[in-house]
């Protein structure tokens, strides 16, 4: 929980990793989101020296449609401070849902083993495509 709430600290294995970022924070809380470089519209960040991860509470989805949406505003997030990688690590795995339309079989449950007239995961193969995440990679 401390690493949600409490400011941050020089100490942090972030900023011992990457310690110019350090100037680029604000109020020891939020990073400037100019000093990163954000992957695939992933968790994972670059950082000077490194890589980091936006803090689990923080959809990296929202930081990617903001970076893309308002690219001269500047804004700031939070990046766990207790995660510094000197190699790009893996990005979180991420699945679909593809649903056809029959919402009166959700509402109901009235779905069967094997059945697929409602709806389907897959698992995504390569990093989603941000610029049009309703196309599915299919395995």
């Amino acid at each position: 929980m401390r690493t949600v709430c409490a400011p941050y600290r020089r100490e942090d294995p972030l900023f011992t990793g990457s310690p110019a970022l350090w100037c680029r924070t604000r109020e020891k809380e939020l990073i400037d989101f100019a000093a990163l470089s954000q992957e695939h519209g992933s968790e994972v960040v670059a950082v000077p020296k490194g890589f980091g991860k936006i803090a689990d509470e923080l959809d990296p989805a929202l930081v990617e449609w903001l970076s893309r949406t308002n690219p001269t505003s500047p804004f700031f997030v939070r990046l766990a401070p207790d995660r510094f990688y000197t190699q790009k690590p893996p990005m979180m795995l991420t699945e679909a849902a593809i649903a056809p339309g029959r919402f009166d079989a959700l509402m109901k449950f009235n779905m069967y083993p094997g059945q697929r007239e409602y709806g389907e995961y897959e698992l995504q193969k390569g990093p989603l495509d941000v610029k049009n995440p309703a196309t599915p990679y299919r395995l």
